[in-house]
């Protein structure tokens, strides 16, 4: 074999998937560096027809920002701060904690409340507002912190350019692809981890796609839609419910390399920022 031919063997050939999973990691990682506002809006027919409480199980739609390493977001019920695994939380007119001693007393009703997947007998009402206080918090949290960028690259099965959109007046590429299993299924269950763990809720059949739009070598818009098979734990009728549904994420950002995260002095301390 001549030296050219083994020359051309001892390097990697790159397809268009390569190229493009590059562009979008290396974009994610430029975004994160530089610092965003940014907001996410989910929508879903996941759980229609079943009590109104359960919509909070979608999430809510809330702003946010992030630079140098500390995240802020809202929803206005809720405010976060969030810095190295450190989360700091106030609900409306309550002065700030860190996230576990915020928790305990909403922990403690959740598991008064339960006797494994079904409620007690007693202060059912109380329960239930403190499950459904729960998820507000942890999608806010598990949403609002943007380390889910790092992780979007490798999200996706395959990767193709599919065109060019304007944002803000400016040409901005549009890539997309099937999601893998595993962030399919990330994204639909995201903070619901426990009601799974629990048994209250399952998936199955969980299939995804998504898009990105990358502009000047960063991220302006990431769009996940996954589609599922779920199976719900009803308390009122102690039956169990299924259906089909779709979950929707869209996130917007903006203001990059233009932000700072002002943080309270009140904070800091739970942060362990300076």
């Amino acid at each position: 074999m001549s030296r050219l031919a083994l020359a051309i063997l001892a390097f990697p050939i790159f397809c268009p998937q390569d190229q493009e999973e590059s562009a979008v990691t290396t974009a994610c990682s430029t975004t994160l560096a530089k610092g965003f506002t940014f907001s996410i809006q989910p929508s879903s027919t996941m759980f229609d027809g079943l009590p109104k409480d359960r919509a909070a199980m979608i999430g809510s739609a809330f702003k946010g920002e992030f630079a140098h390493g500390v995240f802020h977001a809202s929803d206005g019920v809720y405010e976060v701060y969030g810095s190295n695994g450190r989360v700091a939380i106030r609900g409306a007119g309550e002065g700030w904690l860190p996230m576990d001693r915020f928790l305990a007393p909403i922990r403690q009703e959740i598991a008064q409340g339960f006797t494994g997947e079904r409620w007690n007998r007693g202060n059912v009402t109380k329960a239930r507002k403190a499950v459904q206080q729960a998820i507000q918090i942890a999608h806010l949290v598990h949403r609002g912190n943007p380390d889910w960028l790092e992780n979007v690259g490798g999200a996706f099965k395959e990767l193709k350019r599919v065109g060019v959109r304007k944002v803000d007046g400016k040409d901005a590429v549009e890539v997309e692809g099937d999601l893998t299993d595993f962030a399919a299924y990330r994204l639909v269950q995201g903070p619901l981890e426990e009601l799974v763990k629990r048994g209250t809720l399952v998936f199955q059949n969980v299939s995804g796609v998504g898009e990105i739009l990358l502009q000047d070598g960063t991220v302006r818009l990431l769009h996940g839609r996954v589609g599922a098979k779920y199976s719900i734990y009803l308390e009122e009728d102690n039956t169990r419910r299924k259906g089909l549904g779709v979950l929707d994420v869209v996130v917007q950002i903006t203001r990059v390399g233009e932000t700072a995260v002002d943080v309270p002095k009140e904070v800091a301390q739970i942060l362990e920022t300076k």
